[in-house]
C-alpha cells in the first residue's frame, strides 16, 4: 500500500511537471492541450493519493481500536468470571464449590497472564499496573488453595458422609418434620475455609466490603477506563459507559 501511494504522489508530480512546462513552452493548440491533460490527470492522481492515504489511515484506525475491543472485552470477561465465581462460592458453602471455582478462577489467571504478556499492555506502564494488580490478588487466593486445601478435602469427604446419613434419616421422618440443624447449615468443612487464620486471602475475596476495596477491584476498574478510552468508547457525566457498566 506504501508503495502504491509513492508511486501515485511521484507519478501525479511528473504529470503536473510536465503539462506546466507544455503549457508554457508552446504555443501550438495541441501541445497545449496535451498540457491541460496532464495538469488534469496529474490533479486526478493527486486526489486518487491523498484518498488513498485517508483509506489507509481510517482502515489502520480501525484495525487499532479493533485489537484495544478485544482486550477490553477480555478483561470484562475475566470480571465477570470473578463475579460468578464469588456468587456460588458464597451460595453453595461447600469445599466441593471450592475446588470447582478454584479451576474456573485459574482459567481467568491464565487470561490476565496473557494480557500481562501482551506487547501493547506492556508499552503502557499505567495499564500493566492495573493488570498485574489484578493478577496479583487472583493468584494470592490460588496459592493458597495449593498450600491448605487438603486437610478441607478430607474434611469434606467426613461431612459428605455425614450428610448422607442425615438425608437418609430426614427421609424417613414425617413431612412435617423439620429438617435437622446439621442439613441446614455450612459443613465443618465450610467453616474450616471461612476462618481467616487459615484462609484469609478467600475470607477477604468473599467478604464484600474487603473485596470492593481491593486492589483487584481497583486494578480493575482502572484497566477498564484505559481500555475503553484505547477502544474509542466514550463514558457519560456519571462515570459509566451504558453499554459497559461496571460490576
Amino acid at each position: 500500500m506504501k508503495t502504491f501511494v509513492a508511486a501515485l504522489v511521484v507519478l501525479s508530480i511528473a504529470t503536473f511537471v510536465a503539462g506546466a512546462v507544455l503549457l508554457s513552452a508552446s504555443n501550438v493548440d495541441v501541445p497545449a492541450e496535451v498540457g491541460k491533460w496532464l495538469l488534469t490527470l496529474g490533479t486526478a492522481l493527486a486526489v486518487t493519493g491523498a484518498l488513498s492515504v485517508a483509506i489507509k489511515l481510517r482502515d489502520e484506525r480501525r484495525a487499532r481500536q479493533s485489537a484495544w475491543e478485544v482486550r477490553l472485552s477480555t478483561i470484562i470477561a475475566a470480571n465477570h468470571s470473578v463475579v460468578v465465581i464469588r456468587l456460588m462460592l458464597r451460595a453453595h458453602k461447600t469445599a466441593r464449590a471450592y475446588r470447582d471455582q478454584i479451576a474456573e478462577l485459574t482459567r481467568v489467571r491464565a487470561q490476565l497472564r496473557t494480557l500481562h504478556a501482551d506487547g501493547a499492555i506492556l508499552m503502557s506502564a499505567e495499564l500493566l499496573a492495573a493488570v498485574k494488580a489484578m493478577r496479583r490478588y487472583l493468584d494470592a487466593v490460588g496459592q493458597e488453595y495449593e498450600a491448605g486445601y487438603l486437610p478441607v478435602a478430607r474434611q469434606q469427604m467426613v461431612d459428605e458422609r455425614r450428610m448422607e446419613d442425615a438425608v437418609r434419616d430426614a427421609a424417613n421422618e414425617s413431612l412435617t418434620t423439620a429438617l435437622g440443624e446439621y442439613l441446614m447449615s455450612p459443613t465443618p468443612a465450610w467453616a474450616m475455609l471461612t476462618d481467616p487464620a487459615r484462609f484469609p486471602c478467600l475470607v477477604a475475596f468473599l467478604d464484600e466490603e474487603s473485596f470492593r476495596a481491593s486492589s483487584y477491584r481497583t486494578g480493575y476498574q482502572n484497566a477498564k477506563r484505559l481500555l475503553e478510552n484505547r477502544a474509542g468508547i466514550t463514558r457519560t457525566a456519571l462515570g459509566s459507559s451504558p453499554a459497559i457498566p461496571d460490576l
